[in-house]
């Protein structure tokens, strides 16, 4: 993800839902801040974490409607 980081905003609903993991917080606020939509690979280097770790934090976002099914 070559882009000009400099933070990540989370809104007030996703950052108090205690339905969600922080890992799955900051997932979504990782996605929701570029211009498009990061693929997997990219949001494993950016995080440091495996496919199996994103995997579940994906599928927590999906869980309450938070991300659709369009990432590759």
């Amino acid at each position: 993800m070559n882009r000009d980081f400099k933070g990540i905003w989370i809104p007030r609903e996703i950052w108090l839902n205690r339905n969600l993991s922080p890992g799955a917080k900051f997932l979504w606020g990782v996605i929701n801040d570029h211009q498009t939509v990061p693929t997997n690979r990219e949001l494993m280097s950016f995080l440091g974490i495996g496919i199996k770790k994103l995997k579940k934090l994906i599928q927590e976002l999906k869980d309450i409607n938070l991300l659709g099914e369009s990432n590759g």
